[in-house]
């Protein structure tokens, strides 16, 4: 059976593949040495188990949502003003697309998208989230950036652009991989979405369950 798995720290983790004994060759991240670690074989379901993670989150790659909202980033001029936590408006911000590390559009108090901007360089740079809906309000608004524009744009991250990862997971069934040394224990999703440890035992289909909180990738101890 296909199985999913749940991103994890990855420091000191073996190199081994999560979904097989291989070697793993790749580390699909989500966040800062959090993601899964794979093989080349299994690389696209690392892949689709860590965007179905990033959707529950309510968190988006920078570099993914450049591609799926074209639309309000090809809008966006070079350099821009923002409003300051003190009321201020500030120009000279921009969208940190050349920055290696992973930069996420994100929900800003569980209520508004927002991207990430930054200005200046090195370590005297000033990073902040700017909602969307910020360049709707007169001192923000960009020639180019309509408010159409910017409702398609909301309209797309509120769908989710991961939403087909989401969807390829729910389909593969419920039984995840565990990394316990028990070969009976087993990591399952019931109907109800929630993750539980479940113990098989070899010789009959009886199961015992026990919830546990996932959101921070990690697996409770045995």
């Amino acid at each position: 059976m296909t199985s999913f798995c749940v991103p994890e720290r990855l420091i000191m983790r073996p190199a081994q593949c999560r979904y097989c004994p291989a070697e793993h060759d790749h580390d699909i991240e989500v966040g800062d040495r959090e993601g899964i670690r794979t093989c080349a074989l299994h690389k696209p379901d690392a892949e689709r188990d860590c965007n179905a993670h990033l959707h529950k989150t309510s968190l988006v790659r920078l570099r993914d949502a450049r591609t799926a909202l074209a639309i309000f980033f090809d809008a966006l001029p070079e350099t821009f003003s923002v409003i300051r936590t003190s009321g201020e408006i500030d120009p000279g911000w921009k969208v940190p697309f050349d920055i290696y590390e992973l930069q996420f559009v994100s929900k800003i108090r569980d209520v508004d998208w927002g991207i990430p901007v930054i200005k200046g360089t090195g370590e005297t740079a000033t990073t902040k989230s700017v909602r969307l809906t910020d360049f709707l309000k007169p001192a923000l608004q960009i020639p180019g950036l309509s408010a159409d524009i910017i409702r398609q744009s909301l309209a797309i991250l509120d769908a989710g652009v991961y939403k087909a990862d989401v969807e390829a997971q729910d389909r593969i069934g419920i039984m995840a991989p565990t990394e316990s040394d028990n070969p009976n224990m087993q990591i399952m999703q019931l109907p109800t979405g929630e993750l539980v440890r479940a113990f098989v035992p070899p010789t009959t289909f009886s199961v015992s369950f026990s919830a546990f909180d996932d959101s921070d990738g990690a697996l409770p101890p045995l």
